[in-house]
């Protein structure tokens, strides 16, 4: 609904069971989900695969959360198994036994980035199972964007990757926590 109430018009499509992007697409939203789940038939649709991967190198905007964080990575390990997936993110999620974050936290954005200025916050959540093999931060000109403050520790951790206009993120952000975005 927050993106609705800005103005924006919602195009779904499934990375699943379609072969591309639809046409005229002028922004990229890919949101939680647990894509580990359907790892390998992610890994075959290789059509939508490069359709995001040509999206991503359009410069136009793409915002990845959680499940789309992964999906926007070199790939998923799930045990001794590694599924290819789009690339982009220069770096692979790990799958974990037990979960890896579960609480709300403040995000504050350290440098200018696609939802904002330095120093402004959002509300968000973090609920995952999986962690980066690496750190993106400086590789093919990824940086970290936000702070990230859980709420319940007040632990911070440098996450938020950004490189031009794509934004990737375990955290899942509360737009509507600033509709300005």
């Amino acid at each position: 609904p927050a993106l609705k109430q800005q103005g924006c018009a919602i195009v779904p499509f499934s990375p699943l069971h379609d072969n591309c992007l639809p046409d005229g697409v002028d922004g990229l939203y890919l949101g939680g989900g647990y894509p580990e789940v359907y790892a390998g038939d992610l890994a075959e649709n290789s059509t939508m695969l490069q359709s995001i991967r040509d999206f991503c190198e359009s410069g136009k905007p793409v915002y990845a959360e959680c499940g789309g964080l992964i999906y926007l990575a070199q790939g998923v390990e799930q045990g001794d198994k590694r599924f290819p997936l789009v690339g982009s993110l220069p770096v692979w999620v790990r799958m974990l036994e037990k979960r890896k974050a579960l609480g709300y936290v403040e995000v504050t954005l350290e440098k200018d980035s696609l939802f904002g200025r330095c120093g402004e916050s959002f509300r968000g959540h973090e609920f995952h199972y999986s962690e980066l093999v690496d750190s993106p931060q400086g590789k093919e000109g990824w940086e970290s964007v936000y702070r990230l403050k859980q709420n319940r520790t007040g632990v911070c951790s440098a996450e938020g990757y950004q490189k031009g206009n794509i934004l990737a993120s375990y955290a899942h952000l509360h737009l509507a926590s600033r509709p300005e975005a």
